[in-house]
């Protein structure tokens, strides 16, 4: 039977990862030289779904090649083209296919050169497999053998990317049949926490009470489970003040550093010690930081800062040096005129805010990429010497339209029998961006 109009061949899928009207996709066939597919297809600009505009019968055995684009809704506008290849054939033609098996999702482990998958076509039909996504010429994650047998090429990392998809191709005489694989990657303890500041530093009165609760340390690991589950712990030494167990103590769940005896700046004007959070991994992984307190003299009036929460944005793009805020403060001990200094104390794993300990002046200190974080809730400290105050400051990464989608192949190939029915699967198309993460798409009839 051949091909009917308005027949949907398959769908073609492109991801843009800018929001708005910055990431909406406009799809369309390249018209330079491709006159006869014009007569022949047509694809809707909206879902990318190509369709055939009249019967197929008289094209049996012959072959279209053309290019789809994907343009977003940007200003200026950015595209990404992908080569469609579309073979017709008999509708006596008997097409590969893979044997019909569920297909639940596999956990593996990361190790390379390990058989993870097998798959075969119906019949034990002999086929050159090929890998048709999850994986590059020049630099493969998985590869496929004569057996269908397939295996890591390389360690995987599940923080980077905890599922990957893998499209598998068999080819006999010229004949094509795909699936797909699901791959979970099992968790394994290869990361060490990380203290979301180092040094942690703090001004602290003389007359604070034993058993006050003056800082609290914060270590993140990307593992799960027991892997990412963490302990703190003092590291033994011993300060000028005598034996850092005996001054401070640590809650060794939340982080929180309390006195266990009276300061006085006149015995000791600073403490420095180590704090070492460790994971429940096996084996455990650990990681320090270090605590600097400097003791100050009495005043008896809390600075307060100006707002209790502060919220401001800035384009993605934003140079490092640029100001977002000046955070303000008030304090009633205005004849003692005790300076403040500010401090992030959280929200900023990557360094990449910081902070005039004299002003208030928050700016940027590193670039920032909106795909990679939207939102940061920095948490800021301010002391003068006795007294802290907290404040919130969320700032908004905005988007600047700078990734442009792209197809993951340069050519997809697929053959059809004519007789093929609506909503038959036919290959897939993936699109991701550069520098980023690819994402899976599909394409189905």
């Amino acid at each position: 039977n051949s091909f009917h109009p308005s027949v949907l061949v398959f769908q073609i899928k492109a991801i843009d990862y800018d929001d708005n009207q910055n990431g909406v996709i406009r799809y369309s066939i390249n018209e330079q030289g491709t006159s006869n597919i014009l007569k022949l297809f047509t694809i809707n600009e909206d879902t990318g779904e190509l369709f055939l505009k009249k019967s197929a019968e008289k094209y049996e055995n012959k072959n279209f090649q053309f290019f789809v684009r994907a343009t977003d809704n940007g200003i200026p506008s950015l595209h990404s083209d992908t080569p469609v290849e579309i073979k017709i054939v008999p509708s006596s033609v008997v097409l590969p296919v893979f044997e019909k098996k569920e297909r639940k999702p596999m956990f593996i482990i990361c190790h390379t050169r390990k058989i993870i998958a097998r798959v075969k076509l119906a019949g034990n039909v002999t086929a050159k497999y090929t890998l048709i996504s999850e994986t590059s010429v020049d630099d493969p994650q998985f590869l496929v053998n004569d057996e269908g047998e397939i295996s890591l090429a390389k360690t995987l990392d599940r923080e980077k990317k905890d599922i990957h998809v893998i499209g598998v191709a068999a080819e006999v005489d010229g004949l094509l049949a795909t699936m797909e694989i699901s791959l979970h990657v099992q968790d394994e303890n290869d990361n060490a926490p990380i203290f979301e500041s180092n040094p942690y530093n703090l001004y602290l009165a003389e007359n604070v009470e034993k058993g006050t609760s003056i800082m609290k340390v914060t270590a993140r690991d990307l593992d799960s489970g027991a892997n990412g589950e963490l302990r703190y712990y003092l590291a033994d030494g011993e300060t000028d003040g005598g034996d850092v167990v005996n001054i401070f103590a640590i809650d060794v769940y939340t982080g929180w550093i309390t006195t266990l005896v009276p300061l006085d700046k006149e015995t000791k004007s600073e403490y420095r010690f180590q704090v070492i959070g460790t994971d429940l991994g096996n084996p455990k992984h650990t990681g320090k930081t270090t605590v600097h307190i400097k003791i100050k003299d009495y005043n008896d009036n809390p600075p307060v800062f100006k707002q209790v929460n502060y919220a401001t944005s800035v384009k993605e793009d934003a140079r490092p040096g640029t100001v977002l805020l000046q955070l303000g403060v008030t304090d009633k001990d205005v004849d003692l005129q005790t300076p403040v200094e500010y401090y992030i104390i959280s929200g900023d794993l990557f360094s990449q805010f910081q902070i005039r300990e004299s002003t208030g002046d928050l700016f940027i200190s590193k670039p920032l990429d909106r795909e990679q974080i939207s939102s940061y809730n920095l948490g800021i400290i301010v002391t003068d010497g006795k007294f802290t105050a907290t404040t919130n400051v969320t700032v908004d990464v905005l988007d600047v339209n700078d990734n442009p989608p792209y197809c993951m192949k340069y050519r997809y190939r697929s053959t059809i029998n004519e007789s093929i029915q609506p909503g038959s699967y036919i290959l897939k198309v993936l699109a991701k961006e550069q520098m980023k993460i690819s994402i899976q798409n599909s394409a189905s009839i």
